[in-house]
């Protein structure tokens, strides 16, 4: 009798292991986001740093998709469990200032920012530490976006205009959010066999 797929893994050598119990690549960003914002993490663990900035890097290489990563995070954002949304903003803070300019413009863009405002605004029965993190962090991405040619007219911008223009209770402007927090380079391929970078 054949063995199955589970006993296969089971007696491989360890780097087969490793290859053959991997997530497929279109899970990939999800399994990352979902391990750094894990709910079975206490609230006052921060996420994995090594795992976050390896996320970060996957993403500003391209190696996964700065669709797939927002869509991920998004979900993370939006998820019931508070401790898994401040964990999902402190993952996001870092692939923001990390994750280069292709992933920069999604979170820009209006689905992103539109669930990143609604998080701001926040229920009546919403969780007040998420609401003054996103507040906190979309006055900072905002401040950054603002001194970028390709990110001043996002989405993002807007909202954060609007929502500071309605008198949403924003914290003291932190002086170090400039365009060089966010300002990280992006891999993108060029015609010639080394990488460039803009």
């Amino acid at each position: 009798m054949g063995e199955s797929r589970a006993d296969s893994i089971r007696h491989a050598p360890r780097y087969v292991r490793r290859s053959l119990s991997a997530p497929p690549a279109d899970d990939m960003p999800r399994a990352r986001s979902e391990k750094t914002t894990s709910e079975l993490l206490p609230s006052s663990t921060p996420p994995d740093l090594m795992a976050t900035l390896q996320l970060a890097d996957l993403v500003r290489s391209s190696s996964i998709p700065p669709a797939a990563a927002t869509k991920s995070l998004q979900a993370r954002l939006t998820h019931a469990n508070p401790n898994v949304q401040l964990l999902a903003l402190a993952v996001l803070d870092v692939c923001v200032k990390n994750g280069g300019t292709p992933f920069l413009v999604l979170v820009g863009a209006r689905e992103f920012s539109g669930a990143l405002e609604s998080l701001a605004r926040g229920r009546a029965d919403g969780n007040r530490d998420v609401r003054e993190m996103v507040l906190r962090k979309v006055q900072d991405w905002a401040t950054a976006f603002q001194m970028m040619d390709a990110l001043k007219g996002t989405e993002l911008v807007r909202a954060y205009e609007r929502m500071r223009a309605e008198g949403l209770p924003f914290p003291p402007r932190d002086p170090t959010a400039t365009a060089a927090m966010v300002d990280s380079l992006s891999v993108r391929p060029s015609s010639h066999s080394g990488v460039e970078y803009s």
